[in-house]
């Protein structure tokens, strides 16, 4: 029960923080003037950025991208172990107008995903295909 509370309580929060509900598409955004960031907005938005994010599960993760392509993330793990934890990882933006990340966890599988980057009136969002309406979009918390 405890697990459901928390994880209603992340949903929640997502939604309320960025308007959009938790299990949203790309066309749930229509109303908040999405718009894909280019290549060049991207190497001037993420060097340097630090980004937030609350996975389904209500774990929270946080890391700032350095300029050489590395960065060291946390998490607090809210949504299984409530244990704190770091890891290693890299980014890079491949020419293609999205962001991807390599995350070496220590006691998990390996994380490593490309997504397209998304500004709207209410925030960011990740999502893998911009051109197809019912793709998932998450919310991400981007700030220099």
């Amino acid at each position: 029960m405890q697990t459901r509370q928390r994880l209603f309580a992340a949903l929640a929060f997502l939604s309320m923080s960025t308007g959009v509900a938790a299990q949203s598409v790309v066309r749930d955004l229509e109303a908040l003037s999405p718009a894909t960031l280019a290549q060049d907005e991207l190497k001037t938005l993420l060097p340097g950025a630090t980004l937030t994010r609350i996975l389904s599960n209500g774990t929270t993760q946080w890391w700032q991208n350095d300029a050489d392509g590395t960065f060291s993330i946390s998490s607090d793990n809210r949504g299984t172990t409530n244990r704190h934890s770091s890891a290693y990882g890299k980014w890079h933006l491949p020419g293609d107008g999205r962001y991807c990340v390599l995350i070496e966890w220590r006691h998990s599988p390996v994380e490593e995903w490309c997504r397209f980057v998304i500004r709207s009136t209410s925030g960011y969002f990740l999502t893998r295909s911009v051109n197809s309406p019912t793709e998932r979009v998450f919310a991400i918390k981007i700030s220099k």
